[in-house]
């Protein structure tokens, strides 16, 4: 008494399957692989070793660019200044703020300020921090961009 279906009874009628069999990436031995038949080599690399193959498998590899190459120019900036330059004014961008922040406040706390200049001054000086901070990273991309030139 064999189940067919995974447990449907002996007389029931098979379900159809809507799966396609699996056929492998590489077709190693040009025949039949677990598809079926030998004519679906539609998307697998030639055998032969023929040096102008009809059909070319895609590559997934780089090429692979050299860290150091020096044959480009001392003038322009690499990828690796330009992220050390980044992290140096993202950086300053977190830190400066805030110390100018406290140190203003700390001021105008200790010489006995009123309390609206004790609260305003220290925030405007923090805008202003940052502001200068932003007209020196663009002064420096501009001083970048004209050394390439």
């Amino acid at each position: 008494m064999s189940q067919d279906n995974f447990g449907s009874p002996p007389g029931a009628a098979k379900m159809p399957t809507l799966r396609k069999p699996i056929r492998p990436f590489f077709n190693p031995g040009g025949g039949s692989g677990a598809g079926g038949s030998s004519t679906e080599t539609e998307n697998t690399a030639p055998l032969s070793s023929d040096p102008s193959p009809t059909h070319k498998m895609p590559t997934l590899r780089k090429p692979i660019k050299p860290f150091f190459n020096p044959d480009t120019p001392v003038e322009t900036e690499d990828s690796g200044e330009a992220i050390f330059t980044l992290a140096i004014f993202s950086f300053l961008m977190f830190s400066v703020p805030i110390a100018v922040f406290f140190y203003v406040q700390d001021y105008m706390v200790t010489n006995e300020f009123d309390e609206m200049s004790s609260i305003f001054a220290p925030v405007l000086g923090a805008i202003i921090a940052v502001n200068l901070i932003i007209v020196l990273y663009v002064i420096r991309a501009l001083q970048v961009e004209r050394r390439g030139q």
